[in-house]
């Protein structure tokens, strides 16, 4: 495939695509004078195959903060050695590896994979489908968008990946009903998040119809190296992207974000919280948001064992939280590095090199 035309046409069709050169997406949508000024997104029903070349967008063209660069609408996708930037942004010399935060906070539209069962269904006209089976992104890099990946119903494993440079949360896992109820199975492997004004996820438990049981149960599940590059200044932390999240919650979050804030600055927080030229940071890895409904996440993997580089802290620890129960009717959960994390620092970077990209593949 040479252009966004082609790569269209192929997938409507069916047909697995490889890319023979970078792509730059065509304004398809949003007419003015007879002319389409922003893009929608490539419906995806096959494998996609970059070759190490590049998919994106002209910063902003992108027709919503959740429109995504490829909408996997089929079972078994495999997306693969790719660069997926649904922003493309080049200032002051800064590219997709070199940005800093205060760059990637302008990304506010644009997703760069979407995997969404109702928009499936919608799509397709199937029925008795209640999940996407088989999603998979693998050694690729997904960046400049305002969430990288929102899984919604989907089983999806991302292997070998760098994710980096979002406005909010990195991947957003909706557990949810809509027509179905949103069963999630995500499993991350050797991957790297890093950049990222919200977490690196947020599993959204936000819906009165979603219900779990034993036997369908949303999953996390870590395997391999799970490296997130996320310290924050304690006296001025980022949660979540409030978009995420229903909209009358958002307020919430601002005060909950204060709360925790002054929480962590006491003696009982020390082992979670790292000190650095003179700042307290402490690691926000990921996030359970049971602010509507209750938070079922039970996360495995090394980073979660005993001895493991992550620990989980939750509203509930915070008395602040508990005297005030309007607030929250059920916990808002974050699993942070501890303060004993070596490897990964306040103000650490990582170089992509020959030696970073073998560790990114090794089994």
């Amino acid at each position: 495939m040479t252009t966004d035309a082609e790569l269209r046409s192929a997938q409507a069709e069916g047909y697995a695509t490889v890319l023979e050169n970078d792509i730059t997406m065509e304004n398809n949508t949003t007419v003015v004078d007879g002319v389409p000024t922003q893009i929608k997104n490539i419906p995806t029903y096959n494998s996609v195959y970059g070759n190490g070349h590049t998919i994106s967008a002209e910063k902003g063209r992108l027709v919503g903060k959740t429109e995504p660069v490829f909408q996997v609408n089929a079972d078994d996708v495999v997306i693969s050695n790719i660069t997926i930037r649904p922003n493309e942004f080049e200032e002051d010399g800064a590219d997709g590896g070199d940005m800093s935060i205060e760059d990637a906070s302008q990304f506010d539209n644009g997703y760069c994979v979407r995997y969404n069962i109702n928009e499936r269904l919608k799509t397709t006209g199937e029925t008795g489908i209640t999940q996407i089976k088989g999603g998979r992104i693998e050694y690729s890099v997904l960046e400049n968008a305002s969430t990288l990946i929102q899984v919604s119903g989907a089983e999806v494993e991302i292997e070998g990946c760098i994710m980096r440079n979002t406005g909010g949360v990195g991947i957003h896992v909706r557990n949810t009903y809509e027509r179905v109820q949103h069963y999630n199975n995500l499993t991350l492997t050797n991957s790297i998040m890093s950049n990222m004004v919200g977490t690196s996820i947020n599993f959204d438990y936000n819906n009165a119809s979603y219900t779990e049981t034993a036997d369908t149960r949303s999953t996390f599940t870590q395997k391999g190296f799970l490296d997130i590059y996320n310290w924050q200044d304690v006296n001025a932390l980022s949660l979540i992207d409030k978009d995420s999240i229903a909209s009358n919650l958002g307020p919430l979050i601002d005060i909950a974000t204060g709360i925790l804030g002054s929480a962590l600055n006491t003696p009982e927080f020390s082992y979670i919280v790292k000190h650095y030229n003179g700042v307290a940071y402490v690691h926000f890895g990921f996030v359970s948001t049971g602010i509507g409904e209750e938070s079922y996440l039970e996360p495995h993997g090394s980073c979660f064992e005993e001895n493991g580089r992550m620990t989980e802290i939750n509203t509930d620890m915070i008395d602040a939280f508990k005297d005030d129960i309007p607030l929250l009717q059920y916990p808002i959960r974050v699993w942070c590095y501890l303060s004993s994390e070596t490897d990964i620092q306040p103000g650490s970077t990582y170089t992509v090199n020959t030696r970073f990209i073998d560790r990114l593949h090794q089994a």
